[in-house]
């Protein structure tokens, strides 16, 4: 399993949190302010980049699955075929059986 380069969301977070920080420092607010704003779009990032590593999961696993139903159609489909071969071949031999009988 091929894991995702997560480089792009990840910096994207790190100057997300940069500028959460330098902007709560230039405003005029407490210093538990400063450093809970910060925290909280860290954890927004993070939240952010979870839901990208699951929903790239889901695609993976929904690969998977369309792979194995194509399997799975395809090998139905040669059966069927297979099948109407068969019955085809009954028909034409109790035809052939029928023809002969009529014809003595």
């Amino acid at each position: 399993m091929k894991t995702p380069s997560l480089l792009p969301e990840y910096s994207t977070g790190i100057v997300a949190v940069c500028a959460a920080g330098i902007l709560a420092s230039k405003l005029n607010i407490d210093i538990l302010a400063q450093i809970t704003f910060p925290i909280l779009i860290a954890a927004i990032s993070l939240l952010l980049i979870r839901t990208n590593m699951r929903i790239q999961a889901m695609h993976e696993q929904l690969i998977i699955k369309e792979r194995m139903m194509k399997f799975a159609f395809d090998d139905f489909a040669k059966k069927m075929s297979k099948r109407q071969e068969e019955s085809l071949r009954q028909l034409s031999d109790t035809f052939e059986e029928r023809s002969k009988r009529m014809y003595r």
